[in-house]
């Protein structure tokens, strides 16, 4: 029985050196293409992985490109935030030098914004919150607010709060360095009113959450589609966290079948984070960097 054990671990100990060898090349690879901005060679439609076990969620990634990829504060460079939240990452920008955009439609969310901005005093940049929504036509759409988390729902929802929705192609006329999308499910909306800005400016980073469950149930039909369409504006797509190798993950329920494996393709991480039978009803997410080639 023991030595059986010490073969199973030793098995186990061989996929896990293998999977951190590989996905160690991709940050690498990564880094190496923050800090030359040069521009690779076109990769094929697949997601690229980073490291769940380096600790890598949205924010710390949001960190790492605005902090160590890019020239002083004195270039004024732009950062744009659709989903504020608390307004706390914006702010953390302009601390850095960034002019910083976002939009926060949720009015709760808003306020506290603002006052994030007030309690940082003096800032080495700048950050303008603006309480509107982004969709993919101009008019109005309809939130609920729950904690600190507003999501987009169908005007006679019970307490539903009426907010004046825009493009972004319409509200930013200029190139920005971080996009940060977090707009739970609503994502493939906001990219589609996003189509003039890249035709017409670059877009250094876009940082975004996918959830395919909520990406569904807003009517956005196959969550391939985000991926597909930050391809084919000639984006290298990154997943920044899966779940933690061997243990139960916390959207997606491990099996003997996906334990040593993880998905590559769009079609595969869709499915990966739309399981039959999810963990929550919220389903299973993740979160995406999308680096311009």
């Amino acid at each position: 029985t023991a030595l059986v054990g010490l073969s199973l671990l030793g098995i186990n100990i061989y996929h896990l050196k293998h999977i951190i060898y590989s996905q160690q090349e991709e940050i690498d690879h990564l880094l190496a293409q923050c800090a030359s901005r040069a521009k690779p060679p076109a990769s094929p439609p697949l997601v690229h992985p980073i490291l769940h076990y380096l600790n890598l969620p949205a924010d710390n990634v949001w960190k790492m490109l605005l902090k160590n990829h890019y020239p002083p504060p004195a270039a004024r460079l732009l950062v744009v935030e659709v989903g504020s939240n608390d307004g706390k990452q914006a702010v953390w920008a302009a601390q850095q030098g960034y002019r910083v955009v976002s939009f926060e439609p949720a009015p709760t969310g808003y306020k506290r914004c603002l006052a994030a901005k007030q309690e940082a005093g003096t800032l080495t940049g700048s950050v303008e919150f603006r309480n509107l929504a982004i969709s993919d036509a101009p008019g109005a759409l309809f939130f609920v607010e729950s904690g600190v988390v507003s999501r987009v729902v169908n005007s006679s929802t019970v307490g539903a709060l009426k907010v004046e929705a825009r493009l972004l192609g319409e509200e930013i006329h200029e190139d920005v360095t971080l996009l940060k999308i977090d707009v739970e499910g609503h994502e493939m909306a906001v990219l589609k009113g996003m189509t003039r800005l890249m035709q017409t400016y670059r877009v250094e980073f876009i940082l975004l959450e996918f959830n395919p469950t909520q990406i569904a149930k807003h009517g956005h039909g196959s969550a391939t589609h985000v991926l597909e369409w930050l391809h084919s504006f000639g984006y290298d797509l990154y997943d920044l966290r899966l779940w933690e190798f061997g243990k139960p993950g916390a959207h997606v329920v491990l099996t003997p079948e996906n334990k040593w494996t993880r998905p590559a393709t769009f079609q595969e991480i869709e499915r990966w984070f739309r399981p039959p039978n999810p963990a929550t009803p919220w389903g299973a997410w993740t979160d995406i960097l999308a680096v311009k080639r």
